[in-house]
């Protein structure tokens, strides 16, 4: 059976999207993630307004403010402001979390919008996957102990949210053509993670797995008032 590797950061999850600790209830929180292979760098605009410049394939933007309601969100190649790659309207609602992934090939990028969870039950673990690699075939998720985390995930679904205990493990992603090895995943209690996999020929081959964080516990050292007012409201 061939395989091929992933590339996952698990170590490094808080330099891909920055968690939320807590925030304002009257405001939105959203992030950008560039999920698109094929396409270059990105600037993200928010109501014609420049969020996050350069950003990379696999890379995730902080979470920002915003206002309630309807928002313009535009993606340019980086530099330009002429042609967009692709412009949706997405609608926030006060005191949620949102990650907008821009997904797809270049030609047809498309965005997911993602309604983030922000709360797990007392030492558990949450955790969700979503398939956004065009050209793979249907995915699971298993353990390497063979329990089906989650089943036959097919181009661009998102799956609900797992809640698990926290813990070292060996997941896979598996294809009918190739078994996709991840490495050791470190899941902390109380915290909600978003797994995307994204990337990948026609043959499965070069998939790759964003690991998000989207929530974590609010550290002792750090004001109950949390991060999430930091952003400028949009």
């Amino acid at each position: 059976m061939k395989k091929a590797g992933v590339v996952v950061l698990l170590l490094l999850v808080l330099a891909v999207g920055a968690p939320v600790y807590a925030d304002s209830e009257a405001e939105a929180q959203a992030r950008v993630v560039h999920a698109t292979p094929d396409a270059p760098k990105v600037d993200v605009y928010l109501d014609k307004v420049l969020v996050v410049k350069a950003l990379d394939f696999t890379e995730a933007g902080q979470y920002i403010s915003l206002s309630p309601g309807l928002h313009t969100l535009s993606i340019f190649p980086e530099g330009d402001t002429d042609t967009a790659l692709v412009t949706d309207e997405v609608t926030v609602e006060a005191g949620h979390h949102y990650t907008l992934a821009a997904i797809g090939e270049v030609e047809a990028m498309s965005i997911a919008k993602l309604v983030d969870d922000q709360t797990t039950s007392a030492g558990k673990t949450k955790l969700r996957v979503a398939h956004f690699s065009p050209l793979s075939p249907a995915l699971s998720v298993t353990t390497t102990e063979g329990e089906v985390l989650f089943p036959e995930l097919i181009f661009p679904t998102t799956a609900s949210y797992l809640e698990v205990t926290p813990g070292s493990y060996s997941l896979q992603i598996k294809e009918p053509a190739a078994l996709l090895e991840l490495v050791e995943a470190e899941l902390k209690p109380d915290t909600v993670y978003t797994a995307l996999a994204v990337g990948a020929n026609a043959a499965g081959e070069g998939v790759t797995v964003i690991l998000l964080t989207d929530y974590m516990p609010l550290p002792a050292e750090l004001p109950k008032t949390g991060l999430g007012g930091a952003s400028p409201t949009m």
